[in-house]
């Protein structure tokens, strides 16, 4: 079997081609579909209703934005399972990634204190407590 490969000109072309046979394909098919048929639910036969009443040259586009559509709200996982795997790794810690993290913190926190100046961490000290005791409702300072 040969191996294709595909250029984007290619692969537009092939996308355009099957937007074009799906599309073929809805227009044999839904005329002759009755939109009272029992077995279709309310709202696939909305759908058929509004795709029937689409100019048939914009069916591709309307393909297109379905799915779209489809890939955006499928994508997403649940809020509550992101919650869930957050509070799992807290509670059962994998113990090869707990020394990892640790350790990690440990060299940050070694580098903030051999990283300070003396100097700029006093200046920086006097301007935010002149800072924060400029706008006080008491006239007590907060920093004595």
């Amino acid at each position: 079997m040969r191996d294709r490969i595909f250029t984007p000109n290619s692969a537009i072309a092939l996308f355009v081609m099957l937007n074009i046979r799906l599309c073929d394909a809805a227009e044999v098919i839904m005329p002759d579909q009755s939109l009272d048929d029992p077995s279709l639910s309310e709202p696939v036969a909305e759908l058929l209703r509004e795709i029937q009443q689409t100019p048939k040259e914009y069916w591709p586009n309307l393909l297109q934005m379905i799915r779209l559509f489809r890939e955006s709200v499928t994508v997403k996982p649940a809020p509550s399972d992101a919650w869930a795997k957050a509070m799992d790794e807290i509670k059962n810690p994998d113990p090869v990634e707990k020394v990892a993290r640790q350790k990690a913190l440990s060299d940050l926190l070694k580098s903030w204190e051999e990283e300070g100046d003396e100097q700029e961490q006093t200046e920086t000290w006097e301007y935010l407590r002149q800072a924060l005791d400029e706008d006080r409702l008491s006239n007590r300072p907060l920093f004595p």
